[in-house]
């Protein structure tokens, strides 16, 4: 049986296995911060104590790409003080702000360098798993109190004062996910979150050695991917899966033959097979129901009117906060901009500054692992992970989830490792 062999996998095993208690218990949005944040001092300690004589098995090696996103989130902290002060929003907003900051960006560089001290993916994955028959009960257990009529519960906790907003606070009990779809969020607090964390965790367990966890773990991830009715989950699923199987063969001569075949083949065809996917559009469409429209205009109304506040009031440095929700346009029926779509949002809270810093994170780490997952296979997961942030990128705002699916932060951070011993390197 694996079992964690250090404090810091005891502390990820732990958290992962209770994240339901957590959750119940509206404390995930204050638990995951305090343990990035130790973590990374953990490591900072251990890098900064580390000698000549530091055994090589314990040594501390931070990555290239661990740097560069380190940077990224930093440059966003400094948009914020420069905005506020533009803005003149006062010195007590600075604070509150960068609070904020600290308990979501922030994370975003926190868990991928903790990631470089002595943690094996396999502890992750394995957790990954027993969190996935955790959720199957607790559908079970909801739907059947569904069936009988017991009332929805919801729990704020009390320590909703530390801001944040009290979604973040919030946990539900015996929603009937067969008649509420939008009740549908488990431990990720959100439907498209819990869709989103559903793909990336479905890699996860398709790496767990042992056949039983490996069998539950993908079997539910893919429950929940459609029990969500998250397109945006089924087609990542779809397509990284794909991206991965060319990615392995891409430089075999057949494979680079069939590539420009197919690419011929898909100039010629293109107007036809559009017409042949317009069906599964309007499939999935259906599937989400008959919001699913008003839905996409809503977001586009609100993307389009981001876009043209961040151009024509403050395009360098953002505006660093959005208003309060019933408080936004009355065409977004009071949703704030800057709320949807994690480009777009950064572009109006951070300007182009905050842009491209997360942008050449994305794009060195996207490389970097592109590079190293033809002989490493904990870099393919690396990459399964980061495809899956810059497609859900277009669609929801990560920042506000990281404390969410921080574990995948966290395996990000290992396969970003590099010139390490085989003993921590998993290959």
């Amino acid at each position: 049986m694996i079992k964690p062999q250090n404090l810091p996998e005891r502390l990820i095993w732990y958290y992962i296995i209770w994240m339901y208690a957590a959750y119940y218990l509206g404390l995930q949005f204050l638990i995951t911060p305090l343990l990035g944040w130790f973590l990374s001092f953990y490591l900072i300690k251990k890098w900064w104590d580390q000698t000549d004589k530091t055994p090589e098995s314990e040594r501390i090696v931070i990555s290239s790409s661990a740097w560069i996103w380190i940077i990224a989130m930093i440059t966003i902290e400094v948009t914020i003080i420069i905005n506020h002060i533009n803005f003149d929003l006062g010195l007590a907003q600075i604070i509150r702000t960068s609070i904020g900051w600290s308990r979501q960006w922030a994370l975003i560089a926190l868990f991928p360098l903790a990631g470089h001290l002595n943690i094996r993916p396999q502890i992750i994955y394995r957790a990954v798993c027993i969190l996935a028959a955790q959720s199957l009960v607790v559908v079970v257990i909801d739907n059947l109190a569904g069936l009988i009529h017991l009332p929805v519960l919801s729990f704020v906790s009390p320590l909703k004062f530390l801001g944040g907003g009290s979604a973040l606070w919030t946990a539900t009990f015996f929603s009937n996910y067969l008649t509420q779809r939008e009740d549908f969020k488990l431990f990720a607090g959100w439907p498209t979150i819990l869709g989103m964390t559903s793909v990336i965790y479905f890699y996860f367990a398709c790496q767990e050695t042992e056949p039983k966890w490996r069998k539950i773990g993908m079997f539910t991830y893919v429950f929940l991917i459609f029990a969500s009715q998250t397109r945006t989950a089924i087609l990542s699923l779809l397509f990284i899966f794909i991206f991965l199987q060319l990615l392995k063969n891409w430089f075999r001569a057949q494979a680079l033959f069939m590539a420009g075949f197919a690419t011929s083949i898909l100039g010629i065809f293109l107007p036809k097979i559009i017409d042949v996917l317009q069906p599964v559009k309007n499939f999935l469409d259906h599937y989400r129901g008959k919001d699913s429209a008003e839905s996409g205009k809503l977001r586009g109304y609100i993307n389009r009117m981001t876009l043209a506040r961040w151009q024509s009031e403050s395009p360098i440095w953002g505006h660093g906060v959005i208003e309060e929700f019933g408080q936004g346009p009355r065409i977004t029926y009071g949703v704030p901009l800057g709320t949807h779509s994690t480009w777009f949002a950064i572009l109006y809270l951070h300007g182009i500054v905050g842009f491209l810093a997360l942008a050449i994170a994305f794009i060195w780490g996207f490389f970097d692992l592109l590079i190293k997952s033809k002989s490493s296979k904990i870099a393919e997961v690396g990459l399964a992970i980061l495809l899956v942030f810059i497609i859900f990128g277009f669609t929801e705002p990560l920042h506000t989830w990281s404390y969410v699916y921080w574990p995948a932060l966290l395996v990000l951070g290992i396969s970003f490792k590099q010139n390490i011993p085989p003993s921590i390197a998993t290959n």
